[in-house]
């Protein structure tokens, strides 16, 4: 019965702990993604300065 009880034990501490394991990958890649959606902010950001310069630009020119 010791043997059995020991044995569940295991089996749920290995199962706890690949859960985990997978919890840390999510969080690799979820800080991957944040990084590129930060960059696309920034890129988009810049963007729209460019177009406003130029709307401006030909407001001026008109």
């Amino acid at each position: 019965m010791k043997r059995l009880i020991i044995g569940m034990l295991i089996i749920m501490m290995s199962i706890i702990n690949y859960g985990c394991g997978n919890n840390q990958n999510e969080n690799k890649y979820k800080s991957q993604i944040n990084k590129v959606m930060k960059i696309q902010q920034e890129t988009h950001k810049e963007m729209v300065k460019r177009v406003m310069k130029l709307i401006l630009n030909l407001i001026r020119i008109k």
